[in-house]
Order: structure tokens, then sequence, then C-alpha cells
């Protein structure tokens, strides 16, 4: 129920209102920097929701799942406004946190340590960023 209810919530908050209203409101923004300043800025609002953890996991830990939110909510951006369908994201984000939690046990991060946190979040960022270029490159004009 957790991995449903964040699926929908996050989603219609960061996609379809935070994105959808950065993306409506570059109308004069060529289609490419319209997608990747949506997706940025909404991405970084979804990692931003991530804070809250604090209450109830450690400072380093949540900085982790703060950076890897930003991430991979971008790349929830772009597949959002690329292929316009909030359910894709919706589903992707349930089927993302259930794997977490069905392979932990917990929807609590562990403290990875400083370099640990600091390679797996540029991994990450990296990962993920060109998934989003490609998605781009490929479906935009």
């Amino acid at each position: 129920m957790v991995s449903l209810q964040a699926g929908i919530v996050e989603e219609v908050i960061c996609r379809g209102i935070i994105s959808k209203y950065i993306y409506n409101g570059l109308n004069k923004v060529e289609e490419k920097r319209r997608i990747w300043i949506s997706a940025i800025f909404s991405g970084l609002a979804f990692g931003m929701l991530h804070f809250i953890n604090l209450f109830r996991q450690g400072l380093l830990p949540t900085i982790n799942q703060v950076i890897a939110a930003a991430a991979i909510g971008m790349l929830f951006g772009v597949i959002y406004l690329v292929y316009k369908n909030l359910f894709g994201t919706i589903f992707i984000h349930f089927l993302n946190d259930f794997w977490i939690i069905a392979v932990t046990g917990t929807i609590t991060e562990q403290d990875l340590g400083t370099v640990a946190m600091i390679i797996s979040s540029m991994l990450y960022w990296i990962i993920l960023g060109f998934i989003a270029w490609r998605i781009i490159k490929k479906k935009v004009a």
C-alpha cells in the first residue's frame, strides 16, 4: 500500500502538476529545452519531498535518498512529458518502491557511508541522465 500511495500522490504532484505547469509556462522555448527544464525542476522538487524521511532515518541516508529521488524524478519527468502518460510514471514509481521494500524489507535507507553515498549517487545520476537523454533524443524532434 505504501508503494501504491507514494506512486499516485507523488506523481500527481510532481509530474501531473509541477512538471506540467513548468512545461506549459515555457511555451516559447524549444521542445527539448522545455522538457529538460521542466524535468529538472520537477525532479528537484521530488527529491526535496524526501527530506521528510529525516523523521525516521539519519541525515546521510536521507541525503542519499533525496539525491537519488531527484535523479529518478527527473527521469520520470522526461518519461511523462515525452509520452504524455501519468499512469506510466505512477506504475514505474510503484514498481520501484515495491521492489525496494520487497528486497530490503523496509522503506528506511541504510547509511552507506559518505564515500559510498557519493559514488552511488553519481552513478545513479549518470545512468538515469543517459536514459533521459536517449528518450528525448529518440522521441523529440
